[in-house]
This record gives structure tokens, C-alpha cells and sequence, in this order.
């Protein structure tokens, strides 16, 4: 899942709309065209999908390698926006209907033979459309990114420091499609006193984290480090630090195969950026009731009035509560100028509803028997 074949380079990334999927597969190359700008978090956005296709003809197999392209790029949005217990459930869908909820993509990387393609791509995908195959579902998720969360990676092999930005650890890590992460991450070289620094991680760690966060002048900032042992058959990875949801630490070990280290960092880096994502998911998944191991909560029809200033007010307000991850079915039975008697389906019911809205700028507010949704 975490690895793949990546072609020459063509260029710089070639950006292309959806609906030429067909027109794209009879070319060679693809000429820059515009790529409207996701309406949506960037989390929409899988970048860096490798595939490769071989069929009878060149037209066949690009056409092959893009479908089977756009089908792993939204298996790797569904699983980045629901949590772990639900991913079972994720739906299988045909190859027109995937087409079809692509705002664009994007080709970094192609080349091709009389019968093999081989392309790296990115892929943007129509919020509204994602939405609404998870609600469909019935499968909960978030799409709320959180701040930007600075990286330092630091590699050692058989104790000596690896140059700050040309070793395999720091490559693994460029190679993650971390941008568009839940909790994106930005890479930044360590400087060279980091690694003579590292030696004290496990008794001064909390120490030495404090030194950097001042150093670089960010709060979320986290220790990447990576250890080989002299006989390069594990690698240590070390994570350090703080990220959105507070102080962290994590010590895990991987066994080395062939002293691929290579190999074994992409791994490692994977699991890095995804510990990182978890954290923050688990975090916004939990103000919907949802936990690692209670999965989502029985839907509840809930009535809500709507309280606003005027008829711009309310629509702005039914985007925001539209938006709200896992509610299903917004039905409108009263509107004026001022308010809107309205219903809704939601896990858990209108207390979790009420932490929920909370990450669209929402606020649910008992009176009484009834709930008021006002704008914060």
C-alpha cells in the first residue's frame, strides 16, 4: 500500500481536469492545462500515487493505470478521514462514479512503451461528493486539518550522524504525501548541532525539545529521529515532541530486511506521519462520540431552530452545518427572516451534535426542550 513504481521525470507536475480521463489515454504526454483550486481542505488531495498498468497497447494501459490510480487515491482519502475501526466497511465503487467525484488531477511523473504505463499522480476530489458517500454509509469522519506541525528528522548509522538532508530518512519522510495529512507536516533540515544532541534524547529529551521549539520558533515541533545499529538489522525510530493535540513521545523499533534501509525507512516514515494523523483524528472523531473501539453512535433525528440575522446569514449558516462530519439528512420545515425550524439526522443525537458543529464555527444551546443553533 505504502510503496510503488515511480516513472522519469516529465517536467514538473502537469495539471489536468477531470472528464479527459479518455482523451488523456490516446496521448503520450500530457500538455499543462488549469487545475481549479480545491473547494475544499486540502485534505481532499492524495498526492503521489504510483501505478503501473501493461496492456496489448500504450492508449489501453495509460487508460488502465489512470483508473486503477483514482480508485487507490480515494481508498487512501476514505481511510485518512475515518478511523481505524470502521475501514472494513469502506465501500468499493465503480469506476465511473470515482471518475465522476475527481475535480482534477495532476501527473508528476510518466513514462511509457508500446505496452506499459507508469505515472505518479495526484488527485483532488469534490468535498461534496466524498461527504456524501461516507454519510451514505453511515461512516464516521472528519475533514478538519489541523495547524502545521514542524518536522525535524535526524538519521544515525552504527552511531555516527548522517548529512541533515541527504539520508534516507529525511528522503522517506520528502515522499510522504504529508502535506494534505490531517496533520500536515513540514520538513525542515535539523541544524548540524542536533545531532550530537540527540545522545542525551531519552534522559534530557523534554529538555532538548524546549531548546528547539525556541530555535525554530515553533510551537508544534517534533524530534524525527531514526538510529541503524552497526549491523544495519533494525532501525529506531524516535518521535519527540508536540503536535495540535499536546505533548508526545513514541520509540519503535523495525527490523531491516536484506539491510535495505531504504525500504525500511519508507516504512518508518509512513507510520511517523500516520501516528501524528491518528492523534489529531482520534481527537476530532471523539466530539462525535466516536472512539477506537465503540466505532459510531446510533443516528438520532434532531430538532434544531435555527436562530440568524437575516436570509444571507442562514445560508452562510446551512453550508457551515452541512459541512459538520457524519450529519445526514438536513430537512428545512419552517424559514422566516430570523429563523428556521429545521431537522436532522446525526450519531449520538444533539449532545454530540453540539461538540461536532463546534469545528464549523456552530454552537448548539439548550433552552428548555429545545436546541438553538446560532453562530459563534
Amino acid at each position: 500500500m505504502f510503496f510503488g513504481e515511480i516513472g522519469r521525470l516529465t517536467g514538473g507536475v502537469t495539471m489536468v481536469r477531470t472528464g479527459f480521463f479518455a482523451f488523456l489515454a490516446g496521448m503520450t504526454a500530457c500538455a499543462a492545462l488549469p487545475l481549479a483550486a480545491p473547494k475544499g481542505p486540502t485534505i481532499y488531495t492524495v498526492a503521489k500515487v504510483s501505478v503501473t498498468a501493461d496492456a496489448d497497447n500504450a492508449v489501453t494501459a495509460k487508460e488502465k493505470a489512470l483508473a486503477e490510480a483514482q480508485q487507490i487515491a480515494l481508498r487512501a482519502l476514505l481511510k485518512r478521514m475515518t478511523p481505524y475501526n470502521v475501514q472494513a466497511r469502506l465501500p468499493v465503487l465503480e469506476n465511473d462514479i470515482v471518475e465522476r467525484m475527481v475535480d482534477g488531477f495532476a501527473v508528476r511523473r510518466e513514462s511509457n512503451s508500446n505496452t506499459r504505463y507508469i505515472a505518479t499522480l495526484d488527485f483532488t476530489f469534490e468535498p461534496a461528493a466524498v461527504r456524501d458517500i461516507l454519510n451514505r454509509f453511515g461512516l464516521p469522519y472528519t475533514d478538519q486539518q489541523s495547524p502545521q506541525v514542524l518536522m525535524l528528522p535526524v538519521m544515525t548509522e552504527g552511531g555516527a550522524p548522517r548529512p541533515a538532508s541527504t539520508n534516507p530518512w529525511f528522503e522517506a519522510l520528502s515522499g510522504v504525501d504529508a502535506e494534505h495529512s490531517l496533520t500536515p507536516v513540514k520538513l525542515a533540515a535539523p541544524r548540524d548541532d542536533v545531532s550530537s544532541m540527540i545522545g542525551g534524547l531519552s534522559t534530557n529529551g523534554r529538555s532538548l525539545f524546549e531548546t528547539l521549539t525556541y530555535q525554530y520558533r515553533s510551537e508544534n515541533l517534533v524530534l524525527a529521529v531514526a538510529e541503524v545499529d552497526p549491523q544495519i538489522t533494525t532501525l529506531r525510530m524516535r518521535l519527540l515532541g508536540k503536535d495540535a493535540v499536546g505533548n508526545f513521545s513514541l520509540d519503535r523499533t523495525f527490523r531491516i530486511p536484506d539491510r535495505d534501509i531504504d525500504y525500511t525507512a519508507n516504512l518508518a516514515a509512513q507510520v511517523a506521519v500516520k501516528v501524528i494523523e491518528a492523534r489529531w483524528k482520534l481527537t476530532r472523531l471523539a466530539s462525535q462520540g466516536v472512539t477506537a473501539t465503540s466505532g459510531p453512535a446510533e443516528v438520532q433525528t434532531v430538532a434544531l431552530i435555527a436562530q440568524f440575522s437575516g436570509l444571507k446569514a442562514w445560508q452562510e449558516m446551512r453550508v457551515r452545518l452541512q459541512k459538520v462530519p457524519g450529519l445526514q439528512g438536513l430537512d428545512v420545515k419552517a424559514l422566516n427572516a430570523r429563523g428556521a425550524n429545521i431537522t436532522v439526522d446525526f450519531p449520538g443525537g444533539a449532545e454530540r451534535l453540539a461538540q461536532a458543529a463546534q469545528s464549523q464555527g456552530l454552537a448548539l444551546e439548550q433552552r428548555g426542550p429545545d436546541w438553538l443553533l446560532v453562530t459563534r
